[in-house]
């Protein structure tokens, strides 16, 4: 698993000065909605954290979580880690020295991302669709159409922006037909990657009235898509 990491500076409580990002392998994760952890490196790689995802703010950015099966509350990743009660006891009351566990060693490097991630199978539908949480409350902010090709700007919630590059379009139903999002599916069929939009915003976005809109599931059919994320 990969996750980038923004390590707030604070100078009062929630005042952040400053910021510091790194991406890092994450040796387990456990998802419990604002109990969600995450064990992973300190920016020096010298050190083994475990982090709240999103208390006080959003520490942890999720972006490849090895198509792992995850149930509420359960710790999923390396099992010398999940299975050490040990470690996990000291992890608890602070970082741990990777020093003195010789297997974290091979884990314990910068990784660098690549500028864009492509969508070529299922499982990565899946890992996108999972990271971004079906892009909920993720609103449109942007769309940049060129040919069969068009490029969406989604601002979410937890400060972070999902840009998606839709290549070779061959059909969709979406413009001007989503607000904000509540969520979204992703299917890879005989070549063929169908992004759906199951639940948006109904109310006042960008000046349409979307309680008088027909509910429809918006999307857009292509043969390719890449993708990145941007932390703010």
């Amino acid at each position: 698993m990969i996750a980038i990491i923004k390590h707030n500076h604070k100078t009062t409580y929630r005042i952040v000065k400053y910021k510091t990002l790194y991406v890092t392998n994450v040796l387990a994760a456990k998802y419990d909605y604002g109990n969600s952890q995450a064990i992973v490196f300190d920016d020096s790689f010298t050190k083994i954290l475990k982090l709240d995802m999103y208390r006080p703010m959003r520490t942890v950015y999720m972006i490849q979580e090895d198509n792992l099966e995850f149930k509420r509350g359960e710790w999923q990743g390396l099992d010398w880690v999940i299975n050490d009660s040990e470690l996990m006891a000291k992890l608890e009351k602070g970082s741990v020295d990777i020093k003195d566990y010789p297997k974290a060693q091979e884990y314990a490097h910068k990784v660098e991302l690549p500028e864009w991630f492509e969508i070529k199978n299922e499982a990565d539908a899946k890992n996108l669709i999972n990271i971004s949480a079906g892009f909920h409350d993720g609103e449109p902010i942007k769309a940049i159409i060129d040919g069969n090709d068009m490029e969406l700007v989604l601002d979410k919630s937890f400060a972070c922006k999902f840009t998606l590059k839709f290549m070779d379009i061959v059909d969709m139903d979406i413009i001007g037909k989503a607000g904000i999002i509540y969520g979204s599916e992703m299917e890879v069929k005989d070549g063929i990657i169908c992004w759906t939009i199951t639940g948006s915003n109904f109310g006042w976005v960008n000046n349409i009235d979307w309680d008088r809109c027909p509910q429809i599931s918006p999307y857009i059919k292509c043969k390719k898509i890449l993708w990145k994320i941007d932390v703010d």
